[in-house]
């Protein structure tokens, strides 16, 4: 019996993730704390009644109470990208703490816990320390501690701004490495209507039976943004990587992981906007590696109008196809 409730614990935590019962969620919080219209109409008042039903059904299958069950909705449901406190001592010191993304570190993704930075005459230096989200749920995890060190610098050409990010990042598990690397940001837009972004990764770090330092490209991203008028923008990318290891976290993986071969594309997407509420995309993606029979092409489109007359709402269309 217990383990029939346990097995039916975990099919309730993976029932949790549907849309549906998150929606659901927003329109019983309504209800509880008022924020909607009092009088809610038939349709709502439905889905609140599937909703108590929902959780009574499985509060008789599996013993879990309805609070637990709402914290459980909740924690699967609820995702925290930035909460940090921001305090600075002067114009050029400064230094947050809590979970924040850095735009100048923005490809370390997240971090919680601490980012000094201090802004000299020729460029800004900065200091991290934290722990890196879990993969599964994006929640706090302090057993994947990184620090790193990061520099920056941002130049004025003519009309146009130029930005280089130099970054150094050690990532742990339980304080062991699991990952050890350089990155290299760049961006501008120093020709007129153009921008343009640059990034790349090297490991620096390998464990093949033994620890060693290493110097190995991960990935290389460029991209070129070009929008001579409101009306028409053009988009060009390309990226060359290899898939990321970290040796701790992912240690059960087969070994064959780390010998993954570069894997290379490039995209194209253009963007016309013939009227103030109609937007029409294009694109078009190809991507290839050598063992690879053929290469992957995908290619689509989108078309959509806002602000609808009457209905004051949006309507779009989207097509993709993948072809290899």
């Amino acid at each position: 019996m217990l383990n029939q409730k346990k097995m039916l614990n975990q099919k309730f935590l993976a029932d949790i993730q549907f849309n549906r019962i998150q929606i659901l969620i927003i329109f019983m919080i309504e209800e509880i704390i008022g924020a909607g219209d009092i009088h809610l109409d038939l349709v709502r008042k439905t889905l609140l009644v599937q909703l108590y039903l929902f959780l009574l059904m499985q509060y008789l299958l599996t013993g879990l109470t309805i609070g637990k069950q709402f914290r459980l909705i909740l924690a699967k449901s609820l995702k925290l990208y930035d909460l940090n406190l921001n305090y600075q001592f002067n114009e050029s010191t400064q230094f947050w703490f809590g979970r924040y993304l850095n735009r100048k570190i923005s490809n370390i993704s997240i971090v919680d816990g601490l980012q000094f930075e201090k802004a000299f005459s020729f460029l800004t230096a900065g200091v991290v320390i934290g722990s890196r989200p879990n993969f599964t749920d994006f929640g706090l995890n302090t057993k994947l501690f990184e620090y790193g060190i990061y520099l920056n610098r941002v130049d004025t050409l003519g009309n146009g701004i130029m930005e280089n990010t130099f970054s150094l990042f050690q990532q742990t598990n339980n304080l062991i490495t699991d990952r050890r690397f350089a990155y290299l940001q760049h961006t501008n837009n120093i020709i007129s209507n153009i921008y343009l972004f640059a990034s790349t990764e090297v490991d620096l770090y390998k464990r093949a039976g033994v620890e060693k330092d290493d110097f190995s490209l991960t990935s290389l991203y460029l991209s070129a943004r070009y929008a001579p008028v409101r009306e028409f923008s053009l988009n060009l990318s390309y990226d060359a990587r290899k898939n990321v290891y970290y040796y701790e976290t992912f240690k059960s993986l087969s070994d064959s992981v780390l010998e993954n071969e570069t894997r290379q594309g490039f995209r194209v997407r253009s963007v016309i906007r013939p009227f103030s509420n109609l937007s029409i995309g294009l694109q078009y993606g190809y991507r290839h590696s050598k063992s690879d029979v053929k290469p992957s092409e995908n290619y689509g489109g989108n078309i959509s109008y806002s602000m609808i007359p009457i209905i004051q709402s949006s309507f779009g269309v989207n097509f993709n196809r993948l072809h290899n």
